[in-house]
């Protein structure tokens, strides 16, 4: 009987050794076509909140526990949570990107001219992160990514897809700001798992962030109970994950029949 494939969650934020490769080939992932020929409407769909103070206020209307200085996010829909606020000054953008199976996040990425994001490893190889190039100010050296190692230059309407399981880093040394839409598609083979899949990635988040303020009690514990906390956190998001999506599979529901 062949073993069933699980997903990797890096609950201790470590090096990866799995056989999953850094960069993937975007001619084999659904939905990136439609990706890449939607790029002008998306962005100028960006463009146009940004430029209304009040749209650009709820663009950027969030708490952050952590802040990069040059680094700003648009959040539409992180690991299955929808921003239903900010999604709906964005009805062309997710009119193309809806029809895309298993999405799970969605985003835009904007880096500031002179501005790096350090290197830092993702959580789970059970996504194919994907990079839509939608303001490109120049390829590498000057601005780039780096995944395991390996370095590729983001192109305007194009797509680069990888793993951010792997240690990577982007830059920008250029005098414009660098934009992108950042979209995670669950593999193929876990898409019958997709509440499992990013309950368990919450479940990371959540197994960190407490880590963080509390590490010196963690550690004096007894393992056992330390290797508890992350299948706790991730029993629980994966209680509310589902009772989420059954909530909103009423509501579609009763919209059908109204």
């Amino acid at each position: 009987m062949k073993k069933a494939i699980k997903p990797y969650f890096n609950k201790l934020q470590e090096l990866y050794h799995g056989n999953q490769p850094c960069f993937y080939d975007v001619k084999e992932i659904d939905g990136i076509s439609a990706l890449e020929k939607g790029c002008e409407v998306i962005y100028q769909e960006l463009m146009a909140n940004l430029s209304d103070e009040r749209k650009r206020k709820i663009c950027f209307d969030k708490i952050s526990l952590k802040n990069q200085d040059g680094w700003q996010q648009i959040e539409l829909k992180i690991y299955g949570v929808e921003y239903h606020k900010r999604i709906s000054l964005f009805p062309k953008t997710m009119k193309i990107l809806n029809d895309i199976e298993g999405l799970s996040t969605i985003y835009f990425s904007l880096l500031a001219p002179h501005s790096r994001i350090e290197a830092h490893v993702g959580d789970t190889d059970a996504l194919y992160r994907i990079h839509l190039g939608l303001k490109i100010p120049a390829a590498l050296p000057a601005c780039g990514i780096e995944v395991a190692g390996y370095q590729k230059s983001w192109e305007t309407a194009k797509c680069l897809a990888f793993n951010d399981i792997y240690y990577h880093s982007v830059w920008n040394e250029t005098d414009e700001e660098r934009v992108v839409l950042i979209v995670d598609i669950i593999r193929p083979e876990f898409r019958h798992k997709d509440i499992y899949v990013n309950s368990g990635v919450r479940a990371v988040l959540y197994h960190a962030r407490i880590y963080e303020m509390c590490w010196p009690v963690i550690e004096l514990m007894p393992r056992i109970l330390t290797r508890l906390i992350f299948p706790v956190f991730h029993t629980i998001s994966y209680g509310w994950h589902g009772i989420r999506h059954k909530l909103l599979d009423i509501k579609k529901l009763r919209g059908l029949h109204e």
